[in-house]
C-alpha cells in the first residue's frame, strides 16, 4: 500500500509541475551555430569542393533542429532568422572576401588579361577594352588552342572566341567574322610566304 501511493504520489506530481524546456538542447543549437558559422567563413579561404558549405549546412540544420526540441515556439522563430538572414551573410562574405588580397587573386579582372602593345618607338598601342568592341573583320593570334573556345589575342587584349572550323592551333592568325553569344567567332587567316 505504501509502494503505491508512492508511485502515484510521484505521478500526481509529474503532471502537476510545468514541463521546462531542457537547456541542454539551447546550449546544442548555440554552439552547432558557432560551428556553422565558423566554417561558413573557412569556406571562403580553404578550397574544398563545397565540402565545408556542405557541414556548413548540416550545421545550421542541426542547430535550428535542437531549437526545435528546446522549444516549438523558439525554434520557429529561430529557423525563421536564420533562413531569412542566410543570403544577406552570404552576399556580404563575397563582398568582404572579393575586397581581400586572397579574393583580389582568385578573382579575374579585365586588366588581368591584357597584355600592353608597343609600336616601334615604345609607345603603347590603344586597344579594344572589351569583346563587345571587337567587331568583324579585326584580326588577332590564338593566344591557345581553339577547340573550338579558346582564347585569342586582339592587340594587347585576350578574350575568349569561338573558332569556326572547330579547331585552330596556337599561334595562328585569325580574323573576326562574326560573333556567337557575345564571343568573337573566328577563322584561320591564311598563312604569309
Amino acid at each position: 500500500m505504501i509502494g503505491s501511493m508512492t508511485a502515484h504520489s510521484i505521478v500526481m506530481a509529474m503532471q502537476q509541475a510545468p514541463a521546462s524546456p531542457d537547456d541542454t538542447y539551447l546550449f546544442v543549437a548555440i554552439g552547432l551555430l558557432v560551428v556553422g558559422l565558423v566554417l561558413f567563413a573557412l569556406e571562403f579561404f580553404i578550397p574544398s569542393g563545397g565540402l565545408l558549405g556542405l557541414l556548413t549546412a548540416v550545421a545550421m540544420l542541426g542547430s535550428i533542429g535542437s531549437m526545435f526540441s528546446y522549444s516549438t515556439s523558439w525554434g520557429l522563430i529561430y529557423g525563421a532568422v536564420l533562413l531569412a538572414s542566410a543570403p544577406f551573410a552570404i552576399v556580404q562574405a563575397i563582398k568582404v572576401w572579393s575586397g581581400s588580397a586572397l579574393g583580389q587573386r582568385a578573382i579575374l579582372s579585365a586588366e588581368a588579361d591584357r597584355v600592353p602593345r608597343r609600336d616601334d618607338d615604345g609607345e603603347e598601342i590603344a586597344a579594344p577594352r572589351s569583346r563587345a568592341q571587337i567587331e568583324r573583320g579585326v584580326t588577332g593570334v590564338a593566344a591557345t588552342v581553339l577547340r573550338p573556345v579558346g582564347f585569342v589575342d586582339f592587340d594587347g587584349v585576350r578574350v575568349d572566341a569561338v573558332a569556326e572550323s572547330g579547331f585552330v592551333a596556337e599561334g595562328e592568325r585569325v580574323i573576326v567574322i562574326g560573333h556567337v553569344d557575345g564571343q568573337p567567332k573566328v577563322r584561320t587567316l591564311p598563312q604569309l610566304p
